[in-house]
């Protein structure tokens, strides 16, 4: 850990190179100019298939596809837990995350089985950010989105603070006032993870 060049996992939960992509190279942008050091997991560019509740982690507290090396869970575990900040950047699919994203948060099982069955040590929080991106117009909001984000993120041993709405986002826009607001955001996280060590 490094306060005042924190290391900081950006997750991208669209299943497409799209505008949830962009706003988080705009972060990763904002992040380096202040100092920390950005990492883009795009799970446009893996392959990560969900947990079917097999129930061995609950004995051995290792996911069987994770040893396995079925998909690249494995190499986004690395990155989030050599990581001093998580970010989840993602759009809105019908008021909760895309099931991409799901997926991938249904294998942080692995962490609610060694914490509860198994009893390992909680080890003290690291923070998290989460960024959410959409066209608007869905009458139910982004709700479910905040909080299945805070729960996986709490089992694996981060606290959710702040949460960016950027519903409107869109890379196609072009927009300079809204693509300056995501660099100052990323500035901003870097900012916040200084004062919370420092």
């Amino acid at each position: 850990m490094d306060a005042l060049s924190p290391k900081i996992l950006l997750l991208c939960g669209s299943p497409r190179d799209g505008s949830t992509n962009y706003l988080a190279s705009l972060i990763a942008r904002g992040i380096e100019e202040a100092g920390g050091t950005p990492t883009l997991f795009r799970l446009s560019e893996h392959t990560v298939i969900g947990c079917d509740a097999c129930d061995v982690c609950q004995s051995t507290g290792t996911c069987v596809k994770t040893a396995g090396g079925f998909d690249d869970f494995g190499e986004f575990e690395e990155l989030l837990f050599d990581a001093d900040m998580f970010v989840v950047v993602t759009p809105v699919y019908f008021a909760n995350v895309p099931s991409y994203l799901k997926a991938l948060y249904d294998r942080f099982q692995t962490y609610w089985a060694r914490r509860y069955i198994l009893g390992n040590p909680v080890e003290p929080k690291r923070p998290g950010a989460l960024f959410i991106v959409g066209g608007g117009g869905d009458p139910f909001g982004y709700e479910p989105v905040i909080i299945t984000t805070r729960s996986v993120m709490n089992v694996a041993g981060f606290s959710l603070g702040n949460i960016y709405d950027y519903i409107g986002f869109s890379k196609d826009d072009k927009d300079a006032e809204k693509e300056a607001k995501a660099v100052e955001d990323g500035r901003g996280l870097v900012e916040y993870y200084k004062g919370l060590n420092t």
